[in-house]
């Protein structure tokens, strides 16, 4: 039997698994099935493969019924994709709670399935011990496990055991219209960008702003939807934007900041950070998690998770503008050297044993 490729990338929201997914199945070579949602926004560019739509569930509102209903014909369409000897891989570019079926499925057909984590451990304020099982269990069921870095790989220690796993990271996304920065401001924009939740460190970034004198930055902009109250409010010149941004918000804010920073408690990655990466903008990040396997010192200016932690950082970087110049040389040849073309080959190799 021939390697035939099935990716699933079966979400109905338009998040960064969604891109991550879409980039992977730009890249990939060796796709024979692209399985995905059939209502999806975010869709990757020239697909030459076989592309078999599902009707994916939403939300906890229809998931039941939609696993009723939809999932058995899923699993009819893979038992006769396999009977012809068109698939003998299956690659999971993220977790999904469809997967705790198929993955036993396909591997009782005798197919290789192939899980990329980008969580171990849920975040802080956002944990759920059904959807913690879960995501263990996808683990559990692959064959072969892709982290986007090792701390994520430690992480989940107990759960990978002797399991053949490679650390592949994230790939780097640059959005239709940013823009390098053409100089550097002495008084800089600072900007935090993402969904707010907790584990963030935002109120921490809110504070440390606080301590600097108004004079010495032009603004700090905190945008991105939060899933709790933010203890903090707009004025003078810091603003908060508590709404969910679109592309054209996201690239309108990165266009006009001169720092970005992430001020994180904890993080196995940030898909944030590669945008920051990609638009080459100098960053201030936390020490914690993966961030230092994402970013180098020379790369990134990175301070202890504190509000003395990031005042002191964040002081450094204004007052330094050659500082900010170097980060974005480094940051260029970073950008060129993890394009989605690379670590694409590399998790094709590894899918089919070739490395």
């Amino acid at each position: 039997m021939k390697n035939g490729l099935v990716v699933f990338d079966m979400t109905n929201v338009d998040s960064g698994f969604a891109k991550y997914a879409s980039a992977m199945v730009e890249n990939l070579a060796n796709i024979e099935i692209y399985v995905r949602a059939r209502n999806r926004k975010v869709l990757p560019h020239n697909v030459v493969c076989e592309t078999h739509l599902v009707d994916s569930y939403t939300g906890t509102s229809d998931i039941v019924v939609k696993s009723l209903t939809v999932l058995p014909l899923l699993l009819f369409f893979l038992l006769r994709m396999r009977l012809s000897g068109k698939i003998s891989h299956a690659y999971f570019p993220y977790f999904n709670h469809w997967n705790v079926i198929l993955m036993p499925f396909l591997r009782f057909m005798g197919v290789m399935v192939i899980y990329t984590s980008h969580d171990g451990l849920m975040h802080f304020g956002e944990k759920k011990e059904y959807t913690q099982f879960l995501m263990n269990m996808n683990i559990r069921l692959a064959n072969k496990v892709i982290f986007l870095s090792d701390a994520t790989r430690r992480q989940v220690l107990h759960v990978v055991g002797a399991k053949p796993y490679s650390i592949i990271p994230h790939g780097l996304f640059r959005l239709e219209g940013m823009e390098d920065l053409e100089f550097v401001r002495e008084k800089p924009n600072i900007l935090f960008i993402g969904r707010v939740s907790k584990y963030k460190g935002v109120e921490l970034l809110l504070e440390a702003v606080s301590k600097i004198h108004h004079s010495k930055f032009e603004k700090l902009v905190v945008a991105g939807k939060s899933n709790y109250k933010i203890q903090a409010i707009s004025g003078g010149n810091v603003t908060i934007d508590d709404n969910w941004l679109s592309e054209d918000d996201i690239t309108r804010y990165i266009n006009d900041s001169d720092i970005m920073v992430f001020p994180y408690l904890e993080s196995t990655q940030s898909g944030a950070l590669t945008l920051g990466i990609s638009a080459a903008r100098p960053l201030l990040a936390t020490r914690v998690g993966g961030i230092e396997e994402q970013v180098t010192e020379d790369e990134a200016f990175l301070v202890d998770p504190t509000v003395d932690g990031l005042h002191k950082g964040l002081l450094a970087m204004i007052d330094d503008v050659q500082l900010r110049s170097r980060q974005i040389v480094k940051l260029k040849e970073k950008r060129d050297a993890h394009s989605w073309c690379n670590l694409s080959k590399r998790v094709e190799n590894f899918i089919f044993g070739l490395t």
